[in-house]
């Protein structure tokens, strides 16, 4: 997906997930990204939006997620 925000696009059964895993290696995700992430699931009209990271949120990040109902995959 070129460089934005997501790196993938899902679609099963006439949904859209899109997914971002780009800053997997960081040791705290900020709000920038996620905020990338929402602006691109609303432009394209996506039902759901995914932030994959081994590492941690930021205070910031994860409330944003939360309340723009991002799934958030950590591992680590």
């Amino acid at each position: 997906m070129n460089n934005s925000p997501a790196d993938f696009k899902l679609e099963k059964a006439g949904h859209t997930t899109l997914v971002a895993a780009k800053r997997y290696k960081a040791a705290t995700h900020g709000l920038e990204a996620i905020q990338a992430l929402v602006t691109q699931q609303q432009a394209q009209g996506a039902d759901k939006a995914m932030y994959v990271c081994l590492g941690e949120l930021s205070i910031q990040a994860a409330k944003f997620a939360r309340e723009r109902g991002v799934e958030v995959g950590m591992g680590g």
